[in-house]
């Protein structure tokens, strides 16, 4: 008899969480709204960074490149326009 009122009750626990789902989908749709949107920025931001990196990038390779020439315009005269 124990062992039919603890399987009666196991049964009645198990199917208890068969239920309804406890998130409203109308809350559920939100919140799915809000984390595509924030994913949406999260890419727009990884983009920004990605060209803020490689503007970096060829700016350092041009004063890399040019320096030699800013020597020689300091050089021939600088601030007379030459």
């Amino acid at each position: 008899m124990k062992k039919t009122i603890l399987l009666l009750l196991a049964c009645c626990f198990v199917l208890s969480g068969c239920g309804e789902p406890t998130v409203p989908q109308e809350e559920y749709d939100s919140v799915v709204a809000e984390r595509d949107e924030l994913e949406s920025r999260i890419e727009s931001l990884e983009n920004a960074i990605e060209l803020c990196e490689k503007a970096a990038e060829y700016q350092a390779r041009m004063e890399e490149q040019y320096k030699h020439a800013k020597f020689v315009l300091f050089v021939m005269g600088g601030d007379r326009g030459y």
